[in-house]
């Protein structure tokens, strides 16, 4: 332990300290700026804030399994256990003190944010600002932090989604950690605890467990997939509605900037069950694991993960601007790693996904240009994964230390 804290010293007090600056901007965005940008009569909050708050109160009660039930007609919680979990103390305090807010049940002032607000925003920036660091040299590592943080606070702190930011840092976690010491346990734990903050991320770890060697190839995916699949045994034993809730919750087509193909597929519904389009995101994460698997630098596996979160971006009917999170955050780590410009497209990427909080831009201004800056952003990634010129060139430029 002592070892460790001495080699990630600089990185961990880079991403505490910036996990805190995303919780002040939290607040200050929230309580100050925003209702007085909108001449509002109380706190500007999003929704989707509270949406783990009644799964983190199920847990702190200590009825941890029965966090999915459902409640005045809706689902329970959306996502795998791992954000209403770490988030349990947050909502006993809250409790406690009598603070009220609720997703059903609006104020114009709710106490519950000022616990639950800053506390997304710093486990959404945290981890993936210390894996940042850990992913360059440690000449780079503080602009690294500094360019991700700058991404990720739109998913933490802009539509409060800190589930997405944690679950891209175990996986970029993984494939850092597949040049360590051999230890593919590991790899695959860090895949699981990605995978139970957020269910897409088995796709992207797709690429990092084929990456194993042949004879450690089942140990790593039942690290991966094995265990994360123990952990919601209960679950789903405990309440029919789990699956339910996972698996079924229909996507909003009321909302976001719709896909250009949504109304010929859907409609004009408000709801669709859109389970097939994510099969299809997983077959294409299968092709792209296929293609990384004989590559198993560091690099590779990197590009492969933002790949396959870019590939997110084709089969969702509706676009948020947190679904580009997962996808530039790869992108501008391999940029830095590979020695590529990064200033000017962490700009971009950070752009884009202000280009995407309102949607009432017409779909084809909005989608030429989603696809220029996601190429100018993600180009050289992308390119690095379908070259045969750099796979026989190697694309490491120096080994990294293996996250520990």
């Amino acid at each position: 332990m002592r070892h460790w804290w001495a080699a990630n010293r600089a990185e961990v007090i880079r991403a505490l300290f910036l996990g805190v600056v995303a919780a002040g901007l939290a607040l200050l965005s929230r309580i100050v700026v925003l209702p007085w940008f909108e001449s509002a009569g109380g706190w500007v909050i999003p929704t989707d804030l509270w949406v783990p708050l009644r799964a983190a109160r199920s847990v702190a009660n200590l009825d941890v399994f029965h966090l999915y039930e459902p409640l005045a007609g809706r689902t329970g919680y959306p996502y795998t256990p791992g954000l209403p979990i770490v988030l349990a103390p947050v909502a006993a305090v809250g409790d406690h003190f009598h603070l009220l807010g609720d997703v059903l049940y609006p104020q114009r002032r709710p106490g519950m944010f000022l616990l639950l607000g800053p506390a997304e925003a710093f486990v959404g920036i945290v981890p993936v600002v210390f894996v940042a660091g850990r992913a360059v040299a440690k000449t780079r590592a503080a602009q690294s932090q500094v360019l991700v943080f700058v991404i990720a606070v739109f998913a933490a702190v802009i539509w409060f989604h800190p589930e997405d930011t944690v679950a891209i840092a175990f996986v970029l976690a993984a494939a850092l950690a597949t040049q360590g010491d051999d230890d593919w346990r590991r790899v695959g734990a860090l895949c699981a605890v990605a995978v139970l903050f957020k269910q897409w991320a088995i796709w992207p770890a797709l690429p990092i467990v084929m990456a194993a060697p042949r004879p450690k190839r089942s140990l790593t995916a039942f690290y991966a997939f094995g265990i994360s699949a123990l952990v919601m045994l209960p679950f789903l034993l405990a309440s029919r509605a789990t699956w339910m809730s996972l698996t079924e919750t229909r996507a909003s087509l009321a909302f976001g900037q719709p896909q250009l193909w949504m109304t010929t597929l859907f409609g004009h519904r408000e709801f669709a069950d859109a389970d097939w389009l994510r099969y299809l995101w997983g077959a294409s994460a299968v092709a792209v694991a296929w293609r990384a698997r004989r590559r198993r630098d560091v690099d590779s596996l990197i590009a492969a993960v933002g790949v396959i979160m870019l590939a997110r971006l084709l089969v969702e009917p509706t676009l948020f601007g947190y679904y580009l999170v997962p996808a530039v955050i790869p992108a501008v780590l391999w940029c830095i790693r590979n020695d590529r410009p990064v200033v000017l497209r962490t700009i971009t990427a950070a752009f884009l996904c202000a280009f995407c909080l309102p949607h009432t831009y017409p779909q084809p201004v909005f989608f030429a240009m989603l696809v220029f800056g996601m190429g100018y952003v993600c180009g050289p990634m992308l390119r690095s994964l379908v070259s045969v010129a750099s796979a026989d060139r190697g694309l490491e430029p120096a080994p990294v230390p293996a996250v520990r």
